[in-house]
């Protein structure tokens, strides 16, 4: 069964995205991951989508990740079709409002069923993205 998990995190400290991007793009594309990563000054809203277990075993992963604190989970869910397939992690800079407007919608979709209608928090990440996309970084080729 596949699964997508959407979380916010803080960085402990500043960090240069793009080696953190290429090295998720790689390890994605090996076990079958794929998502989005919504970035503003340390603050790092993501949604990934795979294998249940891959997802959880991988959320685990990031949740003990001493670069985080604050990893908040905001939706676990079973999907039939994913909303990212193409990227095996797209990325987008986003400003403070828009990041409060995603964790706003975050805490509305905690209430939504799990098999129900896609979740707030998923529709605007995902309009937000394909609207917005022209920084994503290109999947990487072996």
């Amino acid at each position: 069964m596949e699964s997508c998990i959407v979380y916010f995190s803080r960085a402990i400290e500043p960090f240069e995205i793009g080696p953190l991007l290429a090295q998720s793009q790689r390890n994605n594309t090996r076990w079958g991951i794929t998502g989005v990563t919504l970035y503003v000054r340390g603050s790092v809203v993501q949604v990934l989508e795979g294998e249940d277990q891959v997802l959880r075993a991988l959320y685990q992963r990031i949740e003990a990740d001493p670069r985080h604190h604050q990893v908040e989970h905001i939706l676990t869910r079973p999907i039939t079709q994913r909303l990212f397939s193409t990227w095996s992690m797209g990325y987008e800079t986003i400003s403070d409002s828009q990041l409060e407007e995603i964790h706003t919608a975050g805490a509305l979709s905690e209430d939504e069923s799990t098999f129900g209608e896609e979740p707030l928090v998923l529709r605007i990440i995902r309009t937000f993205y394909e609207a917005n996309r022209h920084n994503q970084m290109p999947s990487l080729s072996y």
